[in-house]
């Protein structure tokens, strides 16, 4: 698959994380400069090529707008000898990165704004499985806390339709793979045929995680966890039983869990769960810089920013050979970060 890369323009890295960096760039999507997230994967955990071949049955995704809540692939491709994952921007953060904080300041999501989570996450899985795909139900498979983006609005939109046959490659990675344990049905990680209650399977999960801030290690967690309440517990408990005795479709998930918010009188909406990621959000405690070696993508932002610098102190020089030098030296994205602060 030849895809161009050479529009896209690097502003900064936003994210860490199992998978690989996420990105927030600009480039052209149709006739419109936009910005974007891309998200380039670990090169020793994806090969890059074998990517393009596991995605090839769901390249038709590829820039269908389905929903505002699928953050759905506007772009894939190889770039610096690594995958990479272009889809729209949505400010805030991986749901992921929002469960991390939420275990640094010991707070554990309100079981209101838990539920909201959970039942937008669910939505969004249920249109993409109605959306369907040459006429047959879409079934994600990969459905972690990874590819859940949640912003500062509280809005919540999930990824990775596309690309999710690409991550079960991951498997050959143990250590890596291992991070999705907790929110893949037993079936998915021995590697079978997917099927429509997996995605159910990851629901109950990630619902258990954000109420207890525990990874689902098996079902018996559940009976030994008083702090879900009774009504809540059933449900959970049949969304993560075995495969054919669980919840069969996101659908049917979904529509148990408004029935119970409505018979319990629970409900939370956007601003609760703005609220709340505002509460844990780094401002208060921040979190050690990411100290990881620069990629290639690192030093083109780098250089990208002296480049500018340079240019607007003085319009004639180019950027000099030496700091071009120094750039391709600097192992610490610390550095770079505080050479940015410095910059503006």
């Amino acid at each position: 698959m030849n895809v161009s890369v050479e529009d896209i323009h690097w502003i900064e890295k936003v994210e860490t994380d199992a998978l690989g960096e996420v990105y927030c760039a600009e480039t052209r999507v149709g006739q419109v400069e936009k910005v974007v997230l891309v998200r380039l994967f670990h090169r020793h955990d994806m090969d890059a090529e074998y990517f393009l071949e596991s995605i090839a049955e769901r390249q038709a995704l590829v820039g269908r707008q389905i929903s505002d809540q699928l953050l759905t692939s506007l772009r894939l491709g190889v770039v610096e000898g690594r995958a990479f994952d272009l889809f729209p921007y949505l400010s805030g953060s991986s749901l992921a990165l929002l469960i991390q904080r939420a275990k640094q300041h010991r707070e554990i999501f309100p079981l209101d704004v838990a539920l909201f989570v959970a039942a937008k996450v669910a939505n969004g899985l249920r249109v993409a499985f109605e959306a369907g795909l040459d006429g047959n139900h879409l079934v994600h498979g990969f459905m972690t806390p990874h590819l859940i983006r949640v912003s500062e609005e509280g809005a919540v939109a999930i990824g990775g339709l596309e690309i999710a046959p690409a991550l079960h490659t991951l498997r050959s990675t143990a250590t890596t793979f291992a991070q999705f344990f907790p929110y893949l049905a037993p079936e998915v990680r021995a590697g079978e045929a997917p099927h429509s209650s997996d995605d159910v399977y990851s629901l109950g999960a990630i619902l258990f995680e954000l109420l207890t801030l525990k990874p689902l290690a098996s079902p018996a967690d559940l009976r030994i966890d008083h702090s879900i309440p009774d009504e809540l517990r059933y449900l959970l408990n049949r969304s993560v039983a075995p495969r054919f005795q669980r919840i069969q479709s996101v659908g049917e998930w979904l529509r148990e869990l408004k029935a119970l918010v409505i018979a319990e009188g629970w409900g939370a909406s956007s601003p609760e769960l703005s609220t709340f990621v505002a509460e844990i959000d780094d401002r208060v405690h921040p979190t050690n810089p990411d100290t990881s070696e620069f990629t290639a993508i690192d030093r083109k932002i780098f250089a990208q920013t002296l480049k500018q610098h340079q240019v607007d102190k003085d319009p004639s020089p180019e950027l000099p050979t030496t700091d071009r030098d120094d750039l391709d030296r600097a192992t610490d994205y610390q550095t770079a970060a505080v050479a940015r602060d410095l910059l503006h």
